[in-house]
């Protein structure tokens, strides 16, 4: 689990790292000691004024030197510089949001252009939607202008997953902005305030009626 979290954001935002069992060992040499977890900017400072820079150093360095570095994290610590991690890996978190988002190659101003990529990307979101079955109350667009001025708008009703509701709504927001006037580097659509078809139901259930 560590070195699948390492390696998770290890090239960031748009390279893949593969870590075979052949390779460990030598991945594992080429980490600093802050990529450990709890190993944060002040705890390395501790590590590094005792020799220790690199995850492996570890390995070599007194237990009771660690001890005094790390406390009770020095036994984790050692355990994870072997790349050692037997905890599973359990997703109960719930997802709050999901989005996709286009960088143009070059600006755009047209907007019937921009309303083709909207669509787009509203069609990933509602196909997201349905596959989790899910529904959004929210619904937020992201424009980044050429000189990189980066604004949003949401809007906010009943929960749907269609997709014609949610272009609607989409197509609402991007005429908030300044799209058509000024060119557009990149468009996004995201939405939010995600629920059930049985967690929506009971909440408009709950909510008291305006009179």
């Amino acid at each position: 689990k560590f070195l699948a979290k390492i390696a998770s954001g290890w090239k960031k935002p748009d390279g893949l790292t593969v870590i075979a069992p052949e390779r460990v060992e030598m991945f594992l040499q080429g980490l600093p000691v802050d990529a450990l977890w709890g190993v944060g900017p002040v705890t390395a400072k501790k590590l590094e004024a005792r020799g220790i820079r690199k995850l492996v150093d570890i390995r070599q360095v007194d237990p009771g030197t660690l001890q005094e570095a790390v406390g009770s994290l020095a036994g984790w610590l050692q355990q994870l510089a072997y790349g050692i991690d037997e905890r599973p890996v359990v997703n109960v978190r719930s997802p709050k949001s999901s989005g996709s988002e286009q960088t143009f190659a070059t600006d755009v101003r047209d907007l019937a252009e921009l309303d083709a990529a909207l669509t787009d990307m509203v069609g990933e979101v509602a196909a997201w939607l349905v596959t989790r079955d899910l529904d959004a109350r929210t619904v937020t667009i992201k424009v980044r202008y050429e000189d990189f001025t980066t604004i949003t708008r949401s809007h906010t009703e009943a929960a749907t997953r269609e997709m014609t509701r949610l272009q609607s709504r989409a197509r609402a927001l991007l005429a908030r902005t300044d799209a058509g006037s000024r060119p557009v580097r990149l468009l996004g659509v995201s939405v939010h305030n995600l629920c059930s078809p049985q967690q929506c139901h009971s909440t408009r259930a709950q909510t008291p009626l305006p009179f």
